[in-house]
């Protein structure tokens, strides 16, 4: 959050913070993590190219922000409370508000499954 915040990127920081956690632009996941390494490390673990890893964090920074600040893990302005993060509550998170899916099985769900056996 620190990283974008120097690069005059605080605003959408902001925005994420605050709940708008549509996907941003993979332009500004370049822009924000450059010179970290951040990107290249994850493309190199991959194989996927820097496009892909900026167009998952483009989608996943907005919702991780905005876990992390709502649950009170840090502040808005990047600071930590101290509070431990839960990385597998995290995580979940992210991808339940990604994916629309709760992770739960519905009982229908339950039912097809059944006959489908």
């Amino acid at each position: 959050m620190q990283m974008f915040q120097q690069k005059g990127m605080g605003s959408l920081v902001q925005q994420w913070s605050g709940g708008q956690t549509q996907a941003a632009n993979p332009a500004d996941m370049e822009n924000g993590f450059e010179g970290s390494g951040i990107r290249e490390g994850i493309a190199q673990k991959t194989g996927l190219p820097g496009s892909s890893i900026s167009s998952v964090l483009a989608m996943a920074m907005p919702l991780l922000v905005h876990h992390v600040v709502s649950n009170g893990h840090v502040t808005a302005d990047g600071e930590s409370t101290g509070k431990e993060v839960n990385s597998g509550d995290m995580v979940r998170s992210v991808m339940e508000r990604m994916t629309g899916s709760s992770g739960q099985v519905s009982d229908q769900d339950r039912s097809d499954q059944a006959r489908a056996a």
